[in-house]
């Protein structure tokens, strides 16, 4: 057990966190789906091509995955994982290598519709989530009040009490993140 405990702690210290990057189109260029197709072909899964070629064939990496982020103004295409200091760059040129293989249409159907039904999952489960969440928040609101609408012009003296004269307090928002309001990230992928 400490023999394995110590191996562990030495791939950590010899390990090299890599990250391939580069532009593409914004979301108003709808070029952008097929780099979402492409990433997901390449690297998203354990039936996706460089986790069968660099991590299980040539047992090259720990961990390695890609993904296409759609922004507003661009977009940013990216392979990532982690190996052993030692192999970083034969992990270069093989993800290189597997990446000019896919562009010029080296991938079977069978990952093509992988892809397409992932993808399409991905959808339906983005758009069913995004309606729970909308619908309750239209619900919480439209719950929040439902007597002040036949008690007339000064409806908040209605619900104030002797120490609390004014209108009540508002709630606090929740934003689809489920966050108060301000920043949050979120993303996806992969």
């Amino acid at each position: 057990m400490l023999v394995n405990l110590l191996k562990l702690i030495i791939f950590y210290i010899n390990a090299t966190y890599f990250n391939i990057s580069f532009s593409t189109p914004d979301a108003n260029d709808l070029k952008y789906a097929s780099f979402d197709l492409l990433s997901a072909i390449l690297g998203s899964g354990e039936s996706s091509i460089l986790y069968k070629k660099i991590k299980e064939e040539l047992g090259l990496v720990t961990t390695i995955s890609s993904g296409n982020y759609t922004l507003r103004h661009s977009g940013l295409f990216y392979i990532q994982g982690t190996t052993v200091n030692s192999n970083i760059y034969e992990v270069i040129y093989k993800i290189i290598d597997c990446f000019v293989d896919l562009v010029n249409g080296n991938f079977d159907q069978d990952q093509l519709q992988r892809v397409k039904t992932e993808i399409l999952l991905n959808d339906i489960y983005t758009n069913a989530l995004l309606t729970i969440i909308l619908l309750s928040c239209f619900t919480s609101g439209s719950e929040i009040d439902h007597t002040s609408t036949t008690q007339g012009p000064n409806k908040h003296q209605a619900h104030s009490t002797p120490s609390t004269r004014g209108p009540p307090r508002q709630q606090e928002q929740q934003t689809p993140l489920g966050g108060g309001g301000g920043g949050g990230g979120g993303g996806g992928g992969g």
